[in-house]
């Protein structure tokens, strides 16, 4: 599926890899949303995946989150200096039960020349989190 993204979506930067957003999830609370920008590459039999960046950012509150539903653009809070960038997107969703060492089976379909990834994670509700694939076209 393709996603088009209209605004860039801002974080915090972040140290933590995939399985770190991951372990502390529970813990978050809902609306929390993360991500972590990689690029990848198919060279021969290899694929190569490169973590280049990891952000977070805390719930919007209802004021933001009212004006974003009106279609409007709030842009970056304080501290949010890393994006995913708006553009076009292959995109998938799933369910947040995948791992780093699950990565290269599921990029692998979109290896086809350099470029990137981003894999969102975002807690829907207390007992629901997904994971969302921006692979750029």
């Amino acid at each position: 599926m393709k996603l088009n993204l209209i605004s860039a979506m801002h974080y915090r930067p972040s140290e933590k890899t995939l399985d770190g957003l991951l372990a502390g999830i529970d813990a978050e609370e809902r609306g929390y949303d993360a991500f972590i920008g990689y690029s990848l590459s198919f060279s021969g039999d290899s694929l190569s995946i490169i973590q280049e960046e990891s952000g977070e950012k805390a719930p919007y509150s209802e004021e933001e989150r009212s004006l974003i539903e009106q279609g409007t653009d709030i842009g970056a809070r304080d501290g949010e200096i890393i994006s995913i960038p708006a553009g076009t997107y292959e995109f998938m969703q799933l369910p947040a039960v995948f791992t780093q060492s699950d990565l290269p089976r599921l990029l692998l379909p979109y290896a086809t020349h350099a470029r990137k990834a981003y894999v969102r994670i975002f807690k829907e509700s207390i007992l629901e989190t997904v994971m969302q694939f921006l692979i750029s076209c």
